[in-house]
């Protein structure tokens, strides 16, 4: 892969950020207007005229005068060389030295990575400000002071962020490639590492220029700037006694202050955007919660912000009335039997995650919800670098599915379920095609790939008919050859040890998969004809019913998993227990589903005013018997699952781990 330079990525991070964009044109207008001050300055902002105190829009002086006769417009223009001055100055140098330092420490380690450690926190417990004073008024105040000074006491974040990168990045595939061939290790830091890790840097620098120039405002505001040349702060100082009759000259100084500090935060946001959104499905709530403590996590840690270099855009629930209708098993108690009685999932065309906009071959859908067009705007207008949507199953193991990756990304995803308790799901994938990457870890699928699966194992039947339901966030984010990256961290409820067992059984894996099929059969065949019986008495806005309408439909794609498992050589291997597990068991907990959502649907219908009698009388028949049904099953589900419900805290944790392990390998993408 050819590598990309860093104009190319830079101009990548502009097309994808508006106020990265805006905030560059606004720098360039500010600078154009400090260099051309000598051309633009209707007066030396030294001179003093006769004109003293003058209103703006009076007697040529456009914002007026001060109680010197100085022009202010003229020191607003001067001015503001002096502040991008020592703010581009300092924040530089305190880049450079913060580059330095922490890629040395964090690539040695050792000795150089505590001392620098210890240093660091030495100078973040000193409150900087008070430190500039006292070695202003020991060394004096002039610009070149005043910049050296500010260098040397905003550095350590810098080294911070430049530290973390490179532990991140120094254990990289491609680094390990460079040791083996004989490189340098000064090569290695500085050729390979840094330029792939100095982007929070320089992103975190840009905001140090703001910083820098409010530091310099205020040190000239309390009389400690250099008297030698006019700078906004000192404006602000000479004007403070004049407010009444000369507010003129505090306030535009002001206003400029402000305009610059807000424009080098527009360049310095996250030079990446994240899009992280709860209850793609509104019966998997995790996500949320996690979306909760990341919040907290980054309002409350301005420094993790910075190393993680993103602008996040969260919505911590993509789904609320979905997710309503799953209140009642949201506080307990948490077995699969309340879990099970109290389930709603909409149909694929109610989901938020699958009613993009989809165009593929011959099947076309262009129906998103009103959430889902919220997620479209989102991904329109923020361009995300990486979504994160938040899902989780109900009864399984923990996966994942990801856009990219490697062997060493995936292994750090093993790490973190293994810290919490929490099994793996080594059994059969979600889906037959999906494509396996590492244990527990699949390519990201999507409608393309399904529809690719039935025309291929049900050739006789028009592909279209067998379709449901749109595209997913990540299809859409790259619809026109986007570059968006994607993680699912799939997590389950409910779990029994046996989904990570892959000791081998006695029995082909295509043995287990085809009465896999034989048990779904089995559950339809039950639910199926109270359906048949009941349908006419449905609402169409009853989401319940559309549910189970839509799992009639998709009844048919067994011909093409018994097919696939027909002719698959690999399903002539022996089973192991997890898949075993999955095939018997775990199918049993999903196809109970269908019976719910019908007994549901059906005392949703009951809700509604004005039914004839002999249509109550059969749908509360139906409920009943369906109930029954359900917790006949449900019955005999707990005495055949060894599971255990895993805490909610562990959960979120996994969830949040893995997402920042993401974020953190998506912005090593160059």
């Amino acid at each position: 892969m050819k590598k990309k330079n860093f104009l190319t990525i830079f101009a990548g991070y502009v097309r994808i950020s508006p106020k990265l964009l805006w905030g560059l044109v606004f720098f360039a207008v500010i600078l154009l207007l400090a260099v051309l001050a000598p051309v633009l300055s209707p007066y030396d902002p030294y001179y003093l005229s006769d004109d003293l105190l003058v209103a703006p829009l009076t007697g040529g002086h456009l914002l007026g005068t001060t109680y010197m006769g100085e022009d202010v417009l003229s020191m607003i223009l001067y001015g503001g060389r002096t502040s991008l001055k020592i703010g581009i100055i300092a924040a530089a140098l305190s880049g450079a030295i913060g580059v330095v330092l922490g890629a040395l420490a964090g690539f040695f380690g050792g000795i150089a990575d505590k001392l620098l450690t210890e240093v660091t926190n030495i100078f973040l417990m000193i409150p900087s400000f008070f430190l500039i004073l006292i070695v202003v008024a020991m060394f004096g105040s002039s610009m070149f002071n005043v910049m050296v000074i500010i260098a040397l006491t905003s550095w350590p974040s810098n080294a911070r962020m430049m530290r973390a990168q490179v532990m991140s990045l120094k254990e990289r595939t491609y680094v390990k490639s460079a040791q083996t061939i004989g490189e340098s290790k000064g090569r290695i830091l500085f050729h390979y590492i840094v330029p792939n890790g100095i982007y929070p840097i320089i992103a975190n620098t840009t905001m140090n220029v703001a910083q820098a120039i409010l530091t310099e405002a205020s040190l000239s505001f309390l009389g400690l700037g250099d008297p030698n040349v006019v700078s906004w702060g000192q404006m602000i100082m000479s004007g403070k006694s004049y407010l009444v009759n000369g507010w003129w000259i505090s306030l535009f100084a002001g206003l400029a202050i402000m305009l610059v500090v807000i424009v080098f935060y527009m360049i310095g946001q996250g030079s990446k955007n994240a899009l992280l959104y709860g209850t793609p499905h509104p019966n998997e709530p995790i996500g949320s919660m996690m979306l909760d403590a990341l919040s907290r996590i980054l309002a409350e840690d301005e420094q993790l912000r910075k190393e993680l270099d993103y602008t996040f855009y969260i919505v911590k629930s993509s789904d609320v009335d979905g997710l309503a209708k799953n209140e009642g098993w949201l506080k307990g108690p948490f077995t699969i039997t309340q879990y099970q009685h109290n389930f709603f999932r909409p149909a694929f065309d109610q989901q938020v995650e699958w009613s993009f906009p989809f165009d593929y071959k011959t099947y076309h859908f262009d129906a998103p919800t009103p959430e889902t067009r919220c997620i479209m705007g989102l991904i329109d207008k923020t361009k995300p670098a990486f979504i994160y949507s938040l899902h989780n199953c109900g009864f399984g193991g923990c996966y994942w599915y990801l856009s990219s990756g490697d062997e060493e990304l995936y292994k750090k995803f093993l790490t973190v379920p293994a810290k919490y308790g929490v099994d793996l799901n080594l059994g059969e994938p979600e889906m037959p095609y999906c494509k396996g990457l590492y244990d527990a870890v699949y390519e990201m699928t999507g409608a393309k790939d399904n529809y690719d699966y039935l025309e291929k194992f049900m050739p006789d039947t028009p592909t279209a008919s067998l379709m449901s339901g749109g595209g997913c966030s990540y299809e859409y984010a790259n619809r026109d050859g986007g570059s968006t990256q994607i993680l699912v961290t799939e997590m389950p409820y409910y779990v029994d040890e046996r989904v990570s067992d892959t000791s081998l059984t006695s029995r082909s894996r295509r043995q287990v998969i085809l009465e896999s099929c034989a048990v779904a059969q089995e559950y339809f065949s039950v639910w199926k004809p109270v359906f048949d019986r009941l349908e006419k008495f449905f609402s169409a806005d009853n989401q319940f019913y559309l549910a189970v309408r839509e799992r009639v439909g998709m009844e048919s794609h067994s011909a093409a998993k018994m097919e696939w498992a027909r002719s698959d050589p690999e399903m002539e291997k022996p089973a192991t227990v997890c898949q075993e597990f999955d095939n018997l068991l775990t199918t049993r907990f999903y196809s109970n589903l269908s019976i719910v959502l019908l007994r549901r649907a059906c005392q949703e219908e009951l809700k509604k005013p004005g039914l004839a009698p002999d249509v109550r009388g059969q749908l509360e028949k139906a409920a009943d018997s369906l109930y029954n049904k359900e917790c006949e099953n449900l019955a005999a589900m707990e005495k055949l699952f060894h599971y255990k419900a895993i805490p909610i805290a562990h959960l979120v944790k996994v969830q949040l781990e893995c997402g920042l392990l993401y974020a953190d390998y998506v912005h090593g993408m160059n």
